[in-house]
């Protein structure tokens, strides 16, 4: 696959004192180009194969043009581009978005109770700057007309699977059950494996093994950025971490 075979199903141009073009293709991130600069957006959802076929155009058009990536997380972003750009962080400050998130549920009527504030201000702490994700959180957080982020649902079940993988029980029937219960953490895998290292860490675990679990871990949660399916990626490390401890 390359840039040049992609398929594009429409060409805005934008209201611009320059000519700038918004490219929308299938399956891909938008591409806005101008006149001798492309955008790029939220480069750390592409795969690594597809980040590979960017660096390959950005050597083939640097002298010519010039490009700028934008992604919420630049550890996702593979180290021969990084090596290419300039990097600079924008990350908002907490309380401004922390003001932005009470705005909106303001402007939503959504009740806040007083003991969710700090499980609000924790939860766009946790996710910062990912605000994409923290606002889509907090619709659903709010779905009944009040603020009602759960957090102890997921923290008990990445501690009951932690229980079963050290009472070394089938694999099988521990795949299972993390399935059938995504949703008691909203199907995100990547904050499962962060869960279950936090839990690892607080164990009852002799020092060696507890540090060699944090490892496997940690490697799971690399692995995280360059898989499709998540599910997998997470359970070849709780197969890893089921022999450690």
């Amino acid at each position: 696959m390359s840039l040049s075979t992609l398929k594009i199903k429409k060409i805005t141009k934008l209201e611009q004192p320059v000519r700038v073009y918004d490219l929308s293709v299938d399956e891909t991130h938008n591409f806005f180009v101008g006149r001798k600069q492309v955008l790029t957006s939220n480069c750390d959802g592409m795969t690594f194969d597809a980040q590979k076929i960017l660096r390959s155009v950005m050597e083939e058009y640097a002298s010519t043009c010039r490009f700028i990536l934008t992604a919420n997380y630049s550890h996702k972003i593979i180290p021969a581009i990084q090596s290419r750009c300039q990097i600079v962080n924008l990350n908002p400050p907490v309380d401004k978005i922390t003001s932005r998130i009470v705005e909106i549920l303001k402007k939503e009527k959504i009740t806040i109770p007083p003991e969710q504030k700090p499980l609000l201000l924790n939860h766009i702490q946790k996710y910062v700057p990912d605000l994409r994700r923290i606002i889509n959180d907090i619709q659903k957080f709010s779905s009944t007309g009040t603020l009602n982020i759960k957090t102890d649902v997921a923290l008990e079940f990445v501690e009951k699977i932690f229980k079963k993988l050290c009472n070394k029980p089938s694999l099988v029937d521990i795949r299972k059950e993390i399935v059938e219960n995504e949703r008691a953490f909203s199907n995100d895998y990547h904050s499962f494996l962060k869960q279950m290292f936090e839990v690892v860490f607080e164990s009852d675990l002799p020092s060696d093994k507890k540090t060699e679990a944090m490892l496997v871990i940690s490697k799971g949660m690399e692995q995280q950025a360059f898989l499709i399916d998540k599910e997998i990626g997470a359970f070849s490390a709780l197969i890893t971490l089921s022999k450690v401890v």
